[in-house]
């Protein structure tokens, strides 16, 4: 993402929430985009909790088994069509 670009235009919602920079330690006191007040920047670590995380491990063990036992349509939020037959 143009993150220089993103600082220069008006978001359509008025503003923009991001969890993803371009480096996981950035300099948060030369990014364009921080300490504005229509921006929310959180650190990518925002999506982890035990939830999240059980939840991820039973979403790819099904997968695996979508795919190991030919059920392809089944498979949640497969990448590239990795799983197709």
């Amino acid at each position: 993402m143009d993150f220089a670009a993103l600082a220069t235009i008006r978001v359509l919602a008025g503003a923009a929430a991001l969890d993803v920079l371009s480096s996981e330690n950035p300099d948060l006191a030369a990014h364009p985009l921080a300490g504005r007040p229509d921006v929310v920047l959180t650190p990518h670590a925002a999506f982890y909790s035990e939830q999240s995380l059980r939840k991820l491990r039973e979403i790819s063990c099904e997968n695996l088994l979508c795919c190991l036992q030919n059920r392809h349509s089944e498979a949640f939020a497969v990448v590239n069509g990795v799983c197709e037959a």
